[in-house]
């Protein structure tokens, strides 16, 4: 099978094959497995299939800065859905570090 023997292409079909269970039995980890061998080797799809997992939690934990990493590596190859992605997950991430006020040292809590 090409996927085996390193076609980026072919192993990234093979994880769209896992991820939609069409001809195999559904199953986003193998997906993601095939997935992450094709992107390694520079495939465009394969990179923005392995942001979206990331973002949304197929086959893998929530990972929002590994979500920015896969979409950058697409960004870089000019994917235009990459490009108006990043700045949104950008900003997402901006959000949730910055979520609601924080007591510095200095400030002390009454507890009476």
């Amino acid at each position: 099978m090409a996927a085996e023997t390193g076609n980026a292409d072919a192993q990234t079909n093979v994880g769209d094959c896992y991820f939609e269970g069409e001809g195999v039995e559904k199953n986003q980890e193998v997906a993601v497995k095939w997935y992450l061998k094709a992107a390694e080797q520079g495939e465009c799809s394969a990179q923005l299939n392995l942001c979206n997992c990331y973002r949304f939690g197929f086959g893998v934990p929530k990972d929002l800065e590994k979500a920015i990493h896969w979409c950058q590596m697409a960004v870089e190859q000019g994917d235009e859905e990459a490009i108006s992605l990043l700045s949104k997950l950008r900003d997402r991430s901006r959000d949730s570090s910055s979520s609601g006020p924080r007591r510095g040292r200095s400030e002390s809590v009454d507890f009476s």
